[in-house]
């Protein structure tokens, strides 16, 4: 295992081996995030947030999942201040800081 601690600032998504992964705000705590939708792999980090905020929309098909959902897949992940530290299996990590559209909002929050 591996852990890794970034400036929170310096990104917002990331590959681990051949995974891609995101950082998605739940408030005031940051989730390092799958990006693949689990319906048919769409970029949910290009997704837009649901209107109540408890969902992320997905931008192929728009599924909206309830971010809970999406938080069981990501990276096992600790905030300090303005770093965050997170585990991975010993593969090669890439970070960067990618053009992502404005969270959006929409009227997707009946239960899901």
């Amino acid at each position: 295992m591996k852990i890794t601690t970034l400036p929170l600032d310096s990104f917002n998504s990331l590959e681990v081996g051949a995974r891609r992964y995101f950082v998605l705000q739940n408030g005031a705590k940051p989730v390092i995030a799958p990006s693949e939708c689990p319906h048919r792999g769409g970029p949910l980090n290009l997704g837009r947030r649901a209107a109540c905020a408890a969902k992320l929309v997905c931008p192929w098909h728009d599924n909206a999942y309830p971010i809970h959902s999406i938080e069981r897949g990501a990276l096992p992940a600790i905030r300090r201040g303005d770093q965050i530290s997170f585990v991975t299996a010993n593969e090669d990590i890439r970070v960067w800081t990618e053009m992502l559209p404005v969270n959006q909002r929409d009227s997707a929050c009946e239960d899901a």
